[in-house]
């Protein structure tokens, strides 16, 4: 039994494969590419698509200002990201909770030492 698995499915009379995105805001948008005859075909394009995507992660770690320290950043994807999705408003006070309260006053206070 081969242990290899295969980044292809095959679904409605073609072949396709998992996509990523990275999107403006650092979050990573999932999909899936088809209409290929073979599974080598998509196995392929998988290759090609998932080059892409991690030119793409690197060229924007690249850009990240190096000074952006991690407490402002979660404040950021706090406030940006996570807040805009469809959650129970308990859970978006919780993480609150956690971030303002617990992480972002101890990566303040290592960023004061010195400590990125």
């Amino acid at each position: 039994m081969s242990t290899n698995k295969s980044v292809a499915f095959y679904e409605r009379g073609s072949w396709y494969h998992r996509t990523k995105t990275l999107l403006e805001d650092y979050t990573v948008s999932y999909g899936k590419k088809g209409g290929f005859e073979t599974q080598e075909q998509a196995e392929e394009s998988y290759k090609k698509c998932n080059e892409e995507y991690m030119q793409q992660l690197t060229k924007h770690h690249l850009n990240i200002d190096k000074e952006v320290y991690l407490s402002n950043y979660l404040v950021y994807w706090f406030e940006n990201v996570f807040k805009e999705k469809n959650i129970q408003n308990n859970y978006i006070l919780g993480v609150a909770y956690v971030i303002y309260n617990m992480i972002v006053p101890f990566l303040r206070q290592e960023d004061s030492k010195g400590g990125h």
